[in-house]
């Protein structure tokens, strides 16, 4: 469950530093 939590934590980081750029 926990891990799921982070993989979309990080799913979201990863599109916002994209989208920054």
């Amino acid at each position: 469950m926990h891990q799921s939590l982070e993989n979309c934590s990080r799913f979201i980081h990863k599109s916002l530093f994209r989208l920054k750029f």
